[in-house]
């Protein structure tokens, strides 16, 4: 477990941090949402190993894990919401990249038919 004196601390000595004043909205969005959908797989993946383990020391631990998991993107969610945006959009925006590369196909096919 990480403490709060080394949560201050970069993990690495050659962290680097980004400029975040260039992201947009959109941006932070998308990331969020990206960390809902890690925390869901965290949550699935420990209510797995709760399932399939005997002790029941280690299936409370799996358990209250997959609970966290839950809390966080719970929290993550809110701030989804906060930002106007659909927590659940992961499928959305897999939905508009494959909007996107059917209009650049189609796109391409059309450039293509006038070369000749």
């Amino acid at each position: 477990m990480i403490n709060d004196y080394e949560a201050t601390k970069p993990i690495t000595q050659d962290a680097t941090y980004r400029n975040t004043e260039s992201l947009s909205n959109d941006d932070v969005i998308s990331t969020l949402n990206g960390l809902i959908q890690t925390c869901k797989d965290g949550q699935d993946g420990y209510q797995a190993a709760a399932d399939g383990i005997e002790r029941s020391g280690l299936k409370s631990l799996f358990y209250e894990s997959a609970q966290q998991r839950s809390r966080f993107a719970g929290e993550l969610q809110s701030l989804v919401h906060s930002l106007g945006g659909d927590p659940d959009s992961l499928l959305a925006v897999e939905v508009r990249m494959s909007e996107n590369f059917n209009q650049l196909h189609t796109r391409g096919n059309m450039n293509a038919d006038h070369a000749d």
